[in-house]
Order: structure tokens, then C-alpha cells, then sequence
């Protein structure tokens, strides 16, 4: 009899190591080696490297010529792509949710979004218009706004929020719960929405809800207070209690920039704030660039509040929850010859394969995502092991696999391993052995060097008996 044996499928970074009373004496070790830093990376990666940004999959990854479907997708929606302008209070429409979320489980896609609440750039098509000016959340609420004081207010052909109010709070609060609640019981050929989130941003402040480009020319009281974005924040967080959640780099500005202006209060809040989850991730939202104002808004950010050093929590955050975002061109990214640089030094997990503008065609800018895709993320491999040396069918065998990580980041979610056999017969290929779904599956708690230890007990059922 040739047995061959094969482990499908990886797991959650950190696993409890175990063991079944491992009784064998005779044992043959198993050695592997690693792909060379040559190769391509693989076709499929699922929660790791570059994903479908919105609509684009711009860039040919891992081989150029070929467009290979990313694993993960991402989409922002409008606050109108659920609640129609001209609706009514707790009146919603999943047309729109539902197609992008279906879309990305057709193509066996992970899937993390976010919701805005303002979007200087969308298309004049998916904007209400009042006074002559454009806004993105519904007439309900804009009509609240204005009966309170201070209003909502129009400047530049847009409406600006008055992130103050009772109403827009209240607002915010009923549509991130409506969506949470819509992800939790709903399902599409036989998949639940809820088992392909991947992550979900915290937006709802400031241009496209990224926290900054703010406007404060507005009536008196209109600037947002610390206690309205922390609102804001937990809103949000707490609405999807169960999901990973991500805030924006601005959250953790600290007062520098004046188109930003976050208090220290709510980085301090955002960075300690957790939900069933678990403590937030955050986002970028312009890889490839260089201009200091990232690095002081993370690795240089020496803000403290309440003892709690920003530049170490920030920093060492991809130990508990996902670093991603997407690049940025608009001439301000050369040739994206930074973006690797960066993947590596933020631990970053993944990012947007899209945004490119004038760089979509570059070779040079091409090769630059290739090789921020690979390096981001996790990167698991086994690294030796043992596996008895006899092997009969009806008596128990044992496994020992010592597994570790390569990558800049952990996995953030709780994985199967599955131990198949290869019985090489005309007949029967690919019987399931066991699979261990133990209580021992865990999310990261340690350093990523740590190797993993897993050990299994299985055996070859007597029926098998047919096999070469």
C-alpha cells in the first residue's frame, strides 16, 4: 500500500499545542522547503496581500498578462446607497449592499467595506441635490439638522453635517445597526453574509468618512467635539460587534493638521476601544506616498494620553488586528517605488490593487504591487515534522507538523485544518480522515517568530483495503 499524506488548508497563527497520547516509537522526518523569493506568489491568498479595490483589479498580479481574480474584495458605499434621499426614517435599501457582497461570493472573495457619510468626488449621480448644493445623506436627516442649531450647512456646492447634532448621531447609530443586522441574517446560496466579512472601517467623519479634509468655516459650535467622535467611533464599532473593525490613520492626528483636527481624546479612544473582535485595526488610505504627515501621525506620532504612548500602540497594533488601506497616485507616488518598503515596515496585511490614475500602465509601478502583494500578510509554512514510520490500515499513526510564519503579519481569523489522504486507486481519491475543529483554534497572542507545534493521532479506516 502507498499512502500519501496531504494537509489542506492553514489555521490561525497561534494554535495550543497538543497531543493524543502519542504512543508510536518508529518515526521518519519530514522536511519541506520554502518556494524561492523568486517565484510569483500564489494565485490564491485569501486575507493577505493586494485586493479588489472597488471596481479595479488594475494591476497583474502575481504574473503580468494574466488577470488573476484577488482573493479579497473591498467597496465604500454611500449613506444613499442604503437609505435613499428621498426615504423615509428606518427605511433601507440592500440593492446595491447586496450586489457588491454577492458579487464577491460568487467569486469565492472575502469581503470588508466601509460607509460614507460625505464624498466630495463621487458622481453627481449618486448625490441628492438641495439648495443647489450636494449631499450624500438622506433629506430626513438634513431636515432635522436644519430645525437645530447650529444646521447643517452648505459651502462650496456641498452640505456639511453638524457631526454635533442629536439627529446625525442618532442617524448613524440606526444605519450601521440596520446593516449589521442585515449581515447577520442573511445568507446567498447557502453562504451567510456574515462568513465572508473580512473587516469593516470606521468612517463617518470628514471627506469620503476618511477622518480628514474636515471643513470648520460653519456656524457657531458646528466643530465636532471629542464626545461626538467618540460617538462616532463606538457607533460604529459596537453596531458590528462581531466583526474586525478598522479606523482611519487621521483618527490618531492629535491636533496637527488643520484640515484634521482629531483630539488626542479620540485617538486615545480608538486605540482602546475593542468589540467581541477585539481592538481595531487601521487603514491608510495612500500607500506609496512619502510625505512626513504619515509618519507623524504613526511612527513618529509621540502623543501620550492617559499613559498610553501613541507611536508604540499604533505600531505595534498588526500583532492583534489587520494594518490595510489602499494606494494613492494623483502624481504624488512616483512609482509606487516605496510601496514595498512600507508593506513591510507598518506589518502591513493588505491594501487596495487599484487608485492608480497615470500609473495603471507603468512596468515599473507594476512590478512595485507584485512585490508589495507578496510580502504582505501572513506567510505560513511547515517547517519540519515527523510521521510514523508504519502505517496500516485499522491501527493509528501519528503526525507531528512545526509550523511558522514568514510574513509581516498574522492571520486574523480562526482557520480548519483538514488532514486528507491520497489513496493512489482507481476508485477512491481524496478520503476525509478527521478534521480538527477542537476548541484550540485561536487568534494571535505572541511574537511572529514563535514556531507551532501541532501534533495528530488518525488512522486508516479497515475498510480500506483497495489501494495500490
Amino acid at each position: 500500500m502507498r499512502i500519501l499524506i496531504f494537509l489542506y488548508s492553514t489555521f490561525s497563527w497561534i494554535l495550543i499545542s497538543c497531543s493524543d497520547g502519542l504512543t508510536q516509537i518508529s518515526t521518519t522526518p519530514l522536511s519541506f522547503s520554502k518556494n524561492p523569493d523568486t517565484d510569483p506568489d500564489f494565485t490564491y491568498t485569501p486575507g493577505r496581500g493586494a485586493n479588489q479595490w472597488i471596481f479595479q483589479n488594475t494591476v497583474n498580479i502575481p504574473v503580468q498578462g494574466i488577470n488573476t481574480t484577488r482573493s479579497d474584495a473591498y467597496f465604500r458605499f454611500t449613506w444613499l446607497n442604503i437609505q435613499p434621499a428621498g426615504g423615509s426614517i428606518g427605511v433601507y435599501d440592500w440593492t446595491r449592499f447586496d450586489h457588491e457582497i454577492q458579487g464577491a461570493i460568487d467569486s469565492g472573495q472575502k469581503f470588508s467595506f466601509g460607509i460614507m457619510q460625505q464624498c466630495g468626488g463621487c458622481d453627481i449621480i449618486q448625490q441628492n441635490k438641495i439648495g443647489g448644493s450636494l449631499l450624500i445623506y438622506p433629506t430626513w436627516l438634513h431636515n432635522q439638522m436644519q430645525a437645530e442649531i447650529p444646521k447643517d450647512y452648505a459651502k462650496g456646492g456641498k452640505w456639511y453635517p453638524n457631526y454635533n447634532s442629536p439627529s446625525f448621531l442618532t442617524a448613524w447609530k440606526a444605519l450601521n445597526a440596520a446593516v449589521n443586522h442585515h449581515i447577520l441574517t442573511t445568507t446567498y446560496k447557502g453562504i451567510r453574509y456574515q462568513d465572508v466579512i473580512f473587516e469593516i472601517d470606521v468612517r463617518g467623519y470628514g471627506d469620503y468618512g476618511e477622518w480628514t479634509n474636515n471643513d470648520f468655516s460653519g456656524p457657531a459650535g458646528i466643530k465636532a467635539t471629542a464626545a461626538s467622535l467618540d460617538s462616532i467611533i463606538s457607533y460604529t464599532v459596537h453596531s458590528f460587534e462581531t466583526f474586525q473593525c478598522v479606523v482611519l490613520q487621521a483618527t490618531f492626528d492629535a491636533g496637527r493638521l488643520n484640515n484634521t483636527v482629531i483630539p488626542p481624546e479620540t485617538g486615545y479612544f480608538a486605540l482602546t476601544i475593542k468589540n467581541s473582535a477585539g481592538l481595531l485595526g487601521w487603514r491608510r488610505e495612500n500607500w506609496g506616498w512619502t510625505n512626513r504627515y504619515n509618519s507623524e501621525w504613526t511612527d513618529y506620532n509621540n502623543t501620550v494620553v492617559n499613559g498610553l504612548d501613541f507611536n508604540t500602540e499604533i505600531m505595534s497594533r498588526y500583532k492583534f488586528a489587520p494594518i490595510v488601506g489602499e494606494p494613492a497616485d494623483l502624481d504624488a507616488a512616483g512609482n509606487f517605488n516605496a510601496l514595498l518598503g512600507q508593506i513591510i515596515f507598518y506589518h502591513v496585511n493588505s491594501f487596495g490593487n487599484g487608485n492608480l490614475n497615470g500609473q495603471a500602465e507603468n512596468a515599473i509601478t507594476a512590478n512595485n504591487f507584485r512585490a508589495a502583494s507578496k510580502a504582505a500578510g501572513y506567510r505560513l509554512m511547515p517547517d519540519n515534522g515527523y510521521i510514523s514510520s508504519t502505517i496500516s490500515t485499522g491501527s493509528a499513526f501519528s503526525i507531528s507538523l512545526n509550523w511558522k510564519n514568514l510574513g509581516v503579519a498574522p492571520t486574523y481569523e480562526n482557520w480548519n485544518v483538514y488532514m486528507n489522504s491520497g489513496i493512489q486507486e482507481t476508485k477512491r481519491y481524496g478520503q476525509v480522515l478527521h478534521l480538527l475543529n477542537q476548541d484550540y483554534f485561536c487568534r494571535l497572542k505572541l511574537q511572529l517568530q514563535l514556531k507551532i507545534i501541532l501534533h495528530y493521532q488518525l488512522y486508516f479506516p479497515k475498510e480500506i483495503t483497495d489501494c495500490i
